[in-house]
């Protein structure tokens, strides 16, 4: 993902069809969840990182890592647009004291939203 947009992520999918993830702005690029316009300006944004070009370094290049990842999971694994959640910035994902993202408790706290895809 784009480094510095995002300040944590969980993935979710267990029991499911489909995989997800949860996905926590950086404060800079926080959008309002239920602003659909800002939700999908967001998932686009960290759908491609810039990297310099083999053939002129200091151009940078987009390239759809998401897209490059989904290549080589299982169709049960991959990652659609749709499937990511742009957490709320009220509600910040739970941390433990290493600053790690406690998964089981994030989850927890997203349930309504990811029973809602």
């Amino acid at each position: 993902m784009s480094s510095g947009m995002v300040t944590g992520a969980v993935m979710f999918g267990r029991g499911r069809n489909q995989s997800g993830i949860l996905i926590e702005p950086h404060p800079d690029y926080a959008v309002d969840p239920k602003d659909e316009i800002a939700i999908a300006g967001f998932r686009n944004k960290i759908w491609y990182v810039n990297t310099p070009s083999f053939e002129t370094f200091d151009v940078p290049v987009r390239r759809p890592v998401v897209e490059e990842a989904n290549d080589s999971a299982p169709g049960f694994a991959r990652i659609f647009k749709e499937m990511i959640i742009v957490t709320d910035p009220a509600r910040p994902l739970p941390r433990a004291a290493k600053s790690t993202v406690l998964r089981k408790l994030a989850l927890a706290e997203y349930q309504k939203e990811i029973e809602g895809l």
